[in-house]
C-alpha cells in the first residue's frame, strides 16, 4: 500500500512540476518589473529580490512566508519548511546543500523532510 501512495506522489509530482516551475518563472519576471511589487518586497521582506534557492510560500495570505528550494540531482526540487524569515530561510538551504553534498539526494531530503515536521 505504502509503495502504490509513495508511486501516485511521484506521479502526481511529475504532472504539477512543470506547471508550478513555469508559473514561478513567469511570477517572478513579471514582478521584476512592477513597482508596486518592488516596493512591498522592500517594506515587507527588506529586500529588493529574493536570494537564489528561497520562494514565496502561503501559510495564511499570498506571499506571507518563504521556503528554501533544493534541487536535486535530477532536476526534481524539494521545497523546505515555511518560515517568516529570508534568513531562516537562506540557513536552511545552507545546511541542506551542504548536507546534500557530502552525503547526497536521499540524507538532505530526509533532512529536509524533519525540519517540515519541526517547523
Amino acid at each position: 500500500r505504502r509503495k502504490v501512495e509513495a508511486e501516485q506522489r511521484r506521479a502526481r509530482t511529475q504532472r504539477v512540476r512543470p506547471r508550478l516551475q513555469l508559473r514561478a518563472l513567469i511570477s517572478s519576471a513579471l514582478q521584476k518589473k512592477d513597482p508596486l511589487w518592488q516596493k512591498w518586497l522592500r517594506q515587507t521582506w527588506k529586500v529588493s529580490e529574493l536570494p537564489d534557492g528561497v520562494r514565496f510560500a502561503t501559510l495564511r495570505f499570498d506571499n506571507d512566508c518563504v521556503c528554501s528550494v533544493l534541487t536535486l540531482q535530477d532536476g526534481s526540487e524539494r521545497h523546505g519548511p515555511l518560515r517568516k524569515s529570508i534568513r531562516e530561510a537562506e540557513k536552511d538551504l545552507a545546511d541542506l546543500r551542504a548536507l546534500q553534498r557530502s552525503t547526497g539526494d536521499t540524507a538532505a531530503c530526509a533532512e529536509l523532510e524533519a525540519r517540515d515536521v519541526q517547523a
